[in-house]
């Protein structure tokens, strides 16, 4: 909040705020039902799919936590691209940042050279990210900072992963957190209409 007053993501804005990040979600529904899965919405219908995640990868939802006391959320793609979204510093239900680039699985390994943390109201850092990984069980690794230390992180593999969600289940009102470099803000989104 700012100003005591709620920001409202409205269409208008939306349609501003996906043209300076489409390159990120470019052909990228399911990046999209990944995101809105991962932070609980809908419940199961009976045209749900499976979309199970591939053997012997990283790919899927991780639920897990860092060295540093924050909560993560993560999310593998298919083709290795990968979102780590944390929290605050023992505070869980705040965001503070989003951990992002494309990695490689194989044999039981997850590495990642070109890894960047775009922290809400900091600069923006360089890191890499090396893992051990166990198909749809846990995803372990180390991210080392360039000149700023490592933080370690464990997590599980969340099924919610394996349920493609449909347009009705997707339908709703959320409310969260979004953020920027410069600071964040609570809103609202509307998927109703």
């Amino acid at each position: 909040m700012r100003g005591g007053r709620q920001a409202r993501l409205t269409r208008r804005s939306w349609a501003a705020y996906e043209s300076r990040i489409s390159p990120l979600f470019h052909d990228s529904p399911k990046r999209i039902a990944i995101a809105l899965n991962a932070s609980g919405c809908g419940g199961q219908t009976s045209d749900q799919t499976s979309a199970l995640a591939s053997a012997n990868t990283a790919e899927g939802l991780w639920a897990g936590t860092t060295n540093t006391n924050r909560t993560l959320t993560t999310a593998v793609l298919d083709e290795g691209t990968y979102y780590f979204f944390y929290s605050a510093a023992a505070n869980p239900n705040q965001i503070a940042g989003v951990i992002q680039g494309t990695g490689t699985s194989n044999n039981g390994s997850f590495t990642s050279p070109n890894t960047k943390d775009f922290g809400i109201g900091v600069a923006v850092q360089d890191a890499t990210i090396s893992a051990d990984v166990a198909a749809r069980q846990s995803f372990n690794g180390s991210i080392p900072y360039s000149g700023a230390g490592t933080v370690t992180f464990t997590s599980s593999y969340n099924t919610a992963y394996d349920t493609a969600p449909t347009v009705a289940s997707l339908a709703g009102v959320y409310t969260g957190q979004a953020g920027s470099s410069g600071g964040r803000a609570d809103g609202e989104c509307d998927g109703r209409s």
